[in-house]
């Protein structure tokens, strides 16, 4: 079957994009933010969208018609908005990012950080005693993993922000430091980090903290495009069968061993290709053909739920899956993208090409500051969560806390860091 013209045009786009990110982006080609959220768009939406097209659809999902033009149309808009800074600020991607690749990351860190740090790490022992005590992981107990995420969800969102980033933060200061002590504690916490979110069954943080991690490894380490391939492998091999492991304890069913990584692996393709996907295609079919747009009314009520005491109007994430996927109940994240066409149908092109300027914006901020242990991980962690806005987006609930507190604990700890700066004005004066 020979691809639509349609079909072409929208990959060509998505081709070009690309490699317009890349060159933004410098030496860091796709760990960057805009790259990760060009990649995530790739993965969990556009090859979707090729399979749609092709007739690979969910079977417990309503049909729904492909658009890869206008997919494509809505990333290069995206891809255009990166390149905006580098002009204006006059930043030279290649030679910029090398520059700081190249650099150690300063190891000095004062002693109120010391102890900032070590208050984090405190309370977030606790809190996670607290809540294994209440009612353990849903893997080790009778307690279904439903009834357990909707009793636990904020604690959750809390437990996997601050034990990736203290995790990070060990790593890249012992890394900074050549203090073994300090790494090995590091890598304890990696250890822990990773053993928490198997035993609560935990997928998008997961994501997050693989992101995070890769993120991380490359700035500190990334001298070669060969390491990055090695990188993306490893990480590839070990992300995979977690997925795997998670739809064979979520799903188990009896039968061979084949039958059940056959099982397992269409549950991947549905999972990360096709449901992303499936949700979108489907808010470009039915808007406005069905519904009429929503424009600023769906946007201010996101905005003023961030409000205390204010909620949802309505939850449309609720609602698509409904829609979508037959009524079973659950939550489907229309994607940065679906939100904004339903918002605004045409103009969320403007709104995208936007998102572009303020990605690259802050990535270009982040190369230009000091390289210390703290900078770095912020760096890490704000690229990771910037660039999965994709899925969620930046007012999804469960972002809206990792956003406040990856402004807020940053602006703390360089708080405590303030006599240090000092230090360092006084010798440079």
């Amino acid at each position: 079957m020979l691809p639509s013209l349609e079909l072409v045009l929208g990959i060509l786009f998505v081709v070009v994009s690309g490699l317009i990110v890349l060159s933004t982006s410098g030496f860091f080609g796709f760990v960057s933010p805009t790259g990760i959220f060009y990649g995530l768009f790739v993965v969990f939406i556009y090859v979707g969208t090729i399979l749609i097209h092709y007739g690979v659809t969910l079977s417990y999902a309503v049909p729904v018609e492909s658009h890869p033009l206008i997919l494509g149309g809505a990333i290069f808009a995206f891809a255009l908005g990166t390149v905006i800074p580098n002009h204006l600020l006059e930043f030279e991607p290649f030679k910029e990012t090398k520059k700081y690749a190249s650099k150690k990351p300063e190891p000095y860190m004062n002693r109120n950080v010391h102890k900032g740090v070590l208050a984090i790490a405190g309370v977030l022992i606790l809190w996670i005693a607290v809540v294994y005590l209440r009612s353990g992981s849903p893997l080790l107990s009778t307690i279904s993993f439903q009834a357990w995420a909707a009793a636990h969800s904020w604690p959750m969102v809390g437990i996997t922000l601050f034990l990736p980033f203290v995790t990070l933060l060990a790593l890249v200061y012992g890394y900074a430091e050549q203090e073994s002590l300090i790494w090995r504690a590091g890598i304890v916490a990696l250890g822990a980090t990773l053993a928490f979110m198997i035993l609560t069954s935990r997928r998008y943080p997961v994501l997050d903290f693989g992101i995070w991690t890769i993120c991380l490894i490359s700035y500190l380490q990334f001298r070669k495009y060969s390491e990055m391939t090695r990188i993306l492998l490893v990480s590839a091999l070990v992300v995979i069968p977690f997925f795997l492991g998670i739809s064979l304890i979520r799903n188990p069913r009896p039968g061979a061993f084949e039958s059940m990584l056959i099982a397992s692996a269409k549950h991947l393709r549905n999972r990360i290709f096709l449901s992303q996907a499936t949700g979108v295609n489907y808010i470009f079919t039915a808007f406005p053909r069905t519904y009429s747009y929503f424009g600023v009314e769906f946007v201010l009520d996101r905005f003023v739920s961030v409000l205390p005491g204010y909620g949802h109007n309505q939850s449309f994430g609720g609602k698509l899956y409904d829609t979508v996927f037959a009524g079973d109940g659950g939550f489907l994240p229309p994607t940065i993208i679906g939100k904004l066409y339903l918002s605004f149908g045409g103009l969320s092109l403007v709104g995208l090409f936007i998102w572009g300027v303020l990605l690259q914006t802050v990535f270009i901020a982040f190369v230009r500051i000091q390289k210390a242990p703290l900078t770095v991980v912020l760096f890490a962690v704000s690229s990771g969560l910037l660039g999965r806005s994709l899925i969620q987006g930046f007012l999804a609930p469960i972002n809206r806390i990792k956003y406040l507190l990856i402004l807020l604990l940053p602006l703390v700890l360089l708080a405590l860091k303030l006599p240090e700066v000092r230090v360092v004005m006084r010798r440079e004066q």
